[in-house]
Parts: C-alpha cells; structure tokens; sequence
C-alpha cells in the first residue's frame, strides 16, 4: 500500500539560518551599504503583508515562472527600503538583490533530527513529500541540503499557484501522488499545515510548536513515526 506523508519544509524539515525576510532584506543592505545604521529588526515591518501566503485564499496562477513570482515581491522590499530613507535607485538594487541572498543555499540548513527522521519512516515503507508554501528555488535548496534523495516529490505554492491552507494545493498533491489511501501531513503552522490538510481530509500532526487546538503534535519529528503507526 503506498503510504505518503506531506512535509512542510520551512520551520519543520529545514530552516534558514540568519532568520527569514527581513534578515535578508538587511543582508542586501549590508552589502551594498555596509554602514548602515539599520538592523535586520528594522525591517520587520515591511514583511508582514504582500506575499502570496499572506492572501492563502486568493490564486497566483497567473505566475508562470521564477523570474515573475519575484518581481511580484521586489516592490515590497523597495518600499520598505525606501520607508527607512533610501533613494529610489538605491532601493531598486537593494530589493533586487534580496532575492540572491534568501535564496544562497548556504543560508538554509536541516534540523538535526530531520535526516533520521525521513530515513526511519522510509525504511518502514513511507513515501516523503514536501507541500510548502515557497520560494521557486525551494528544490534547489533542498538538493544542496542532501534532502532530495529521501523526497518523492516537492509541490511547491510558487510551481501550483496556491498557498497552503488552500484546498486546492493539497488537492493537487494527492493527485500528483495517485490518490494515496494513506497520508498525513505534518507541519509547523496549525492554520496552513494542520487546520488546511484535515479540510481536504488529510489527518495532520503538528511538529516544533505548541497548539492548544492541536489534536496531535509532537516536540521533535522522530516522534512522528509513533503517531502515523497507531
């Protein structure tokens, strides 16, 4: 019987090491002015709204490539850049280069526990897939991270067009994987992993966080194979 588990990436299989958007957006400015006085805490503000997975419920089809899903995102890092001072041709560079640093794959690392983890449940014949709302790069990181040789398939949001909790990206992966009999989705966010996979019928585990609605979670994903075998 072929039996599938749905990974979030971010913040359950794998991290970014410096911190995520606005640690980035400060990387950027860094390099192209390295005195500045502004601190990757001062861009915080400007991350909050715009990007995809702040608008789960609206589709981004419309997006067919890399280069289109970031130059949808390049305005919200030049009007924070701008908000703190900057001139607009500074500020232009700057967001264009944000892209480069999020995405180095130096930058990413795995959990400890995440490669025994996957490699357990593959040996007691689970299939691994990753369902994260993502950059488009996200399996080029993950190949850098040694990740890909356990994971089936990735169904990224920034490929589908859909973020997670909609029903749509979770409709897609269990088609992708034939229907499987079988899944569970496992994540750290309980609105996007947990509450979006139980709407389409997917039976979920929250993973790394604390949820008093959490019908099932677990400290760290070694945990999960107790949890999917019951």
């Amino acid at each position: 019987m072929n039996r599938i588990i749905f990974w979030d990436f971010d913040g359950t299989l794998g991290y970014r090491i410096d911190g995520m958007w606005s640690a980035a957006m400060h990387e950027a400015l860094r390099e192209l002015h390295p005195e500045c006085a502004h601190s990757a805490s001062d861009m915080k503000l400007y991350v909050q709204t715009g990007f995809p997975w702040h608008t789960p419920h609206i589709p981004h089809t419309d997006i067919k490539d890399a280069d289109s899903f970031w130059e949808r995102l390049q305005p919200i890092f030049a009007s924070g850049y701008a908000d703190l001072g900057y001139d607009p041709g500074f500020c232009e560079r700057c967001s264009q280069l944000v892209r480069h640093k999020y995405v180095h794959p130096d930058k990413w690392a795995l959990f400890p526990d995440t490669r025994e983890a996957l490699q357990l449940l593959r040996e007691d014949g689970w299939t691994h897939v990753i369902i994260s709302n993502h950059v488009p790069e996200l399996h080029s990181i993950a190949e850098h991270l040694g990740l890909m040789p356990l994971i089936s398939a990735v169904i990224n949001s920034a490929e589908v067009g859909y973020e997670k909790p909609h029903p749509e990206i979770f409709r897609i992966a269990l088609a992708r994987m034939g229907m499987p009999a079988t899944t569970w989705m496992v994540g750290d966010n309980f609105e996007a992993d947990v509450k979006g996979a139980e709407r389409a019928g997917i039976p979920a585990i929250l993973a790394r966080k604390h949820h008093e609605l959490a019908e099932r979670r677990v400290e760290t994903i070694l945990e999960v194979a107790e949890l999917v075998t019951r």
